[in-house]
């Protein structure tokens, strides 16, 4: 029998020290992840929507055989700029993960945001027709006809019969009647779709069962936890003794969760580092590999904030039971000795 309970204790021991540390990681990743304002600080730090401009023209650049607009041009990227400034485009983006947000909390039945980005696109389309008729215009001419399709971008002379007024009208209705990304301004939850068709709905269909799920992990652990604790305590052969134990485990495993958190950020660091030395010219994936290392950077600090409570409760504990509430020494008496009282009988 007193080797049954040993064996228990040592695995309640065990899976109090795993589930203190199982629950430092999911908690820090709850609330983290849960955090829609976590979310949007790390994208503006990130400095995605200064670039996020170019990414979309450069991507109807791409479908262009002709006529692509030169975004190496500080000219051109002051126009993209200006059309859609980081701090608007910050905004809707904002409007998206809050809509995002409420739906996965299960707060809406379907994400709830309406981003209309109809002007930014006339007033791109408007400028980089002007640029087109300008630049068109401060041309010398061609010697000579040609029959070959002009690129009003990169010509360094005015083909005979092209107007620029005509030409820059060209350039702008390109703009605003492009297929893509630019092709439906106004962002809903049904508008925004990715190349197979899917909605934001369909494509994030499974985030809120993971999110419910995270949740319940959560939970989960704390009731292990307070299981595995009360197990330690009572199975241990006095309570004193298993609370001493409970304490050393939580001060051990604040240790061990601290260096797991410096370590597992590290590592993350470092794939992160590796993908973008990969690709050094793929700006989005470089921003978006920054939001997941600022992201992961929130993750380390509250992993950091667990682990230093724990191994700061156990210690208390510790030192309570050591200094405060000292053990009582058991003091053994006796009886005293009967002493019988002289007797007048005297012996025959």
């Amino acid at each position: 029998m007193n080797f049954l309970r040993r064996a228990v204790l040592g695995s309640m021991a065990s899976l109090l020290a795993t589930t203190l540390l199982t629950l430092g990681l999911v908690l820090s990743l709850t609330l983290v992840l849960s955090n829609p304002e976590k979310v949007k600080s790390a994208l503006s730090k990130s400095g995605i929507y200064a670039s996020l401009p170019r990414d979309v023209v450069s991507q109807e650049n791409a479908k262009k055989e002709t006529n692509s607009v030169p975004l190496d041009r500080p000219e051109i990227q002051a126009l993209v700029e200006k059309a859609f400034p980081a701090s608007v485009l910050e905004s809707d983006a904002n409007q998206i993960i809050d809509g995002v947000y409420k739906w996965v909390k299960g707060e809406t039945s379907e994400p709830e945001f309406r981003v209309d980005l109809g002007n930014s696109k006339t007033t791109l389309a408007t400028s980089i027709g002007a640029y087109v008729q300008q630049r068109l215009a401060s041309l010398p001419a061609c010697t000579g006809a040609s029959t070959q399709a002009v690129d009003t971008f990169t010509t360094t002379c005015r083909p005979v019969g092209m107007d620029p007024v005509v030409a820059g009208q060209q350039a702008k209705q390109d703009i605003l009647t492009s297929k893509g990304t630019l092709e439906n301004p106004v962002l809903t939850a049904e508008t925004f779709k990715n190349s197979q068709g899917q909605t934001l709905t369909e494509q994030l269909h499974k985030v809120p069962e993971l999110y419910h799920n995270l949740k319940l992990a959560l939970y989960g652990l704390v009731g292990v936890i307070v299981i595995a604790a009360l197990g330690v305590i009572f199975l241990s052969a006095t309570k004193r003794g298993g609370l001493s134990r409970a304490a050393v485990i939580c001060m051990v495993m604040g240790v061990v969760s601290g260096a797991f958190a410096w370590v597992s950020h590290w590592i993350v660091g470092r794939v992160l580092q590796n993908i973008v030395t990969s690709a050094p010219d793929n700006l989005p994936q470089a921003k978006i590999t920054e939001v997941i290392r600022l992201l992961s950077t929130d993750v380390r600090l509250y992993w950091m904030v667990y682990a230093a409570a724990i191994a700061l409760l156990g210690l208390l504990v510790w030192l309570l039971l050591k200094f405060v509430f000292k053990q009582r020494p058991v003091v053994v008496t006796t009886a005293p000795e009967l002493q019988l009282p002289p007797s007048d009988h005297k012996p025959l």
